[in-house]
Formats: C-alpha cells, structure tokens, sequence
C-alpha cells in the first residue's frame, strides 16, 4: 500500500536536501504524488538553483566514475587465475567475482566467465589431444600454456556488453 501524502510529508521533512534532490533527479523510480511532495518539501526550505546545479554535476561526476570503473580490464595474473583455476569458482573464483560485482567492475566478471570457460574448453581439447598422441606431462602443460597465450591475444578481438 502506498503511504498517503501526510506520510510522505512526515517523512521527508526529516530527510536531507541532497535525498530530497535525488527524489527528483530520479522521479521514474517514484510516484508523481511522491515528487510532488519532494518539490514541494525542497521549496519549503528554500532551496536554491546553484544548490540544485551543484548536486546535479555531482550526480554526473558520480555516474561517470562509475562508467569509468566498469571498464577495468583484469590483469594478467587474473587472467590466468580464471583460465586456470576454473575449476574453483565456488571457493576462489565465485568470491572475487562477486567482489567484482559488488565494485561495479562489470568488464572484469564478464572476463572472468569468458576466461574460466576458455579454460575449462582448453582443458577438454587438452585431454584429447594428449590422449591421441600419447603425449607426456611436460607436453601436456607446454600445451595447456600454449592454448592459454593463443586465448590471451584472440581475447582482445573480443567487445564486452557492458550495459
């Protein structure tokens, strides 16, 4: 049930001018009856143009570091964290990518997956071929590493959704 406009005036009178801004800044998240008493309540207190400009380019700098901060590739030791250890993404690669995740670095957890199966597909093909030439522990790593660099330079052929 949505709280009547008595409610939402309680309440917003207690909130702070930068909250009350936000309201309107995303009034698509809110009801109109909800930015009314926001306008209303940011009038009551006098709140002036340049106070509304300077939260609006804050509001821009905010989402432009966060457009920035999602672009952030993986190193190269995570990299081969993802290609290697796929096989650990409940212990080892689950945890950092939520990590990613709750930092907004979205191009990274979008590589890991590419990354951890990359390596699990190399792994297979590893096996087979290993198997069909009989080959010994040192080929089959000199393999896996080679399979690993081929992924490393045809990666930076791939785009990323970021959205």
């Amino acid at each position: 049930m949505l709280p009547s406009e008595n409610e939402l005036k309680e309440r917003y009178s207690s909130w702070s001018n930068d909250r009350l801004l936000s309201v309107l800044h995303n009034k698509e998240q809110y009801t109109s009856q909800a930015v009314e008493v926001a306008r209303a309540e940011l009038g009551q207190r006098n709140v002036t143009a340049e106070e509304v400009d300077v939260f609006l380019e804050e509001q821009e700098e905010q989402q432009l570091a966060e457009r920035m901060l999602s672009c952030i590739p993986l190193k190269f030791w995570e990299k081969a964290l993802f290609f290697f250890v796929w096989f650990a993404p409940w212990f080892l690669g689950g945890a950092l990518r939520l990590n990613y995740s709750e930092d907004g670095l979205r191009l990274k957890v979008k590589q890991s997956h590419v990354f951890s199966i990359a390596g699990f597909i190399s792994v297979i093909l590893d096996g087979i071929v290993s198997v069909y030439f009989n080959f010994g522990t040192t080929a089959v790593i000199g393999l896996l590493a080679l399979f690993f660099v081929t992924f490393l330079l045809a990666e930076k052929k791939i785009t990323y959704d970021l959205r």
